[in-house]
């Protein structure tokens, strides 16, 4: 026999320590669970702002049409406006229309043209 304090000592194997399959089913169903719940707060998250998005285009568009009826109203008012300033009425209630002479027929001549405008000798 060999003597003990000669022989050569072998090394300790380790063993590798195996986790049981339940172990590892568990860390799996956490993970999953924990994913889920990420991805479904991710997209519950950016529902409720794009939703949230609507209502504010909503009012922007509600108000840039008010400003559009309340710029059409002033439009056809003043339409209204220089319509009435033009009229025949208007103009003899005016103090230039006293210092106009009247036309007379026979100082006018009409171009031979088919436009049919007037001109002075």
């Amino acid at each position: 026999m060999m003597d003990p304090l000669t022989r050569q000592i072998q090394p300790i194997k380790r063993r590798i320590r195996k986790t049981p399959l339940s172990v590892r089913i568990q860390q799996s169903f956490r993970v999953l669970v924990a994913l889920l719940i990420l991805i479904g707060g991710t997209s519950m998250t950016l529902f409720l702002y794009t939703n949230s998005l609507k209502p504010a285009k909503g009012y922007i568009l509600k108000q840039l049409q008010l400003n559009y009826e309340k710029l059409s109203s002033e439009s056809r008012n003043l339409e209204y406006k220089m319509i009435e300033a033009q009229s025949y009425i208007n103009l003899e209630e005016k103090d230039s229309i006293k210092y106009m002479e009247e036309m007379n027929s026979e100082n006018f001549k009409y171009a031979e043209s088919e436009s049919g405008f007037a001109y002075n000798e």
